[in-house]
């Protein structure tokens, strides 16, 4: 990018594709109303993307990495297993219900699936490296096989990610929390350390 562009206007645009593709999805979005969100020329945002494809790619890339910078953020916050493991969890479930129609967006067309794919290893080795502060876990993420252990946590993730797309937006509240609880569950409390009997096992 050209030293000359600006940089606190690249960031306006994201954070108001954000808002325009959270509330409208990649369909029904135009670019004249991302431009108005971010107070620019509608000509401005195709001097720091191509297109609305683009625009769309690089908003979602945005989404990934706030998503990231928190879990990065988490790992490095003391604690137990259970207090990073739920700020994280309920931190991105909010996220992902403010972004659910991009998610829908990548699901729906087989050419945006490499926005899960290229994202995809570095947010697994993240929660991995989050999940070996709990020795005692239970289930498929105990096993000692690390690709194994990588390969499940893939598929989790997809899981997730994929199950809140498929959602109807009128549903879209109470299929989060169903999800959520659900990975509550078969995290924090499925496989309880052995102190749990003493009331620490981080259950309110």
């Amino acid at each position: 990018m050209p030293r000359s562009l600006d940089k606190d206007k690249r960031t306006r645009l994201i954070t108001a594709s954000l808002e325009e593709f959270g509330e409208r999805g990649y369909a029904a979005a135009r670019v004249s109303d991302i431009a108005r969100r971010a107070g620019v020329a509608p000509g401005t945002v195709y001097t720091y993307f191509d297109d609305k494809e683009d625009l769309f790619r690089c908003t979602v890339q945005h989404g990934w990495d706030e998503f990231q910078g928190e879990l990065n953020r988490v790992l490095e916050t003391p604690g137990n297993f259970n207090q990073r493991f739920e700020a994280l969890i309920d931190y991105g479930f909010d996220l992902l219900r403010r972004v659910y129609p991009i998610v829908r967006g990548m699901a729906d067309e087989a050419n945006r699936l490499d926005l899960f794919n290229k994202n995809l290893d570095r947010l697994c080795a993240g929660l991995e490296r989050l999940l070996e502060i709990r020795p005692d876990s239970g289930g498929i993420f105990a096993t000692g096989d690390p690709a194994l252990r990588m390969y499940f946590l893939k598929i989790t993730v997809l899981g997730i990610l994929f199950k809140v797309a498929l959602a109807q937006p009128s549903e879209l509240d109470r299929e989060i929390e169903e999800v959520k609880a659900a990975v509550k569950q078969g995290f924090l409390y499925t496989h309880p350390p052995p102190h749990a009997a003493e009331g620490e096992d981080g259950r309110r």
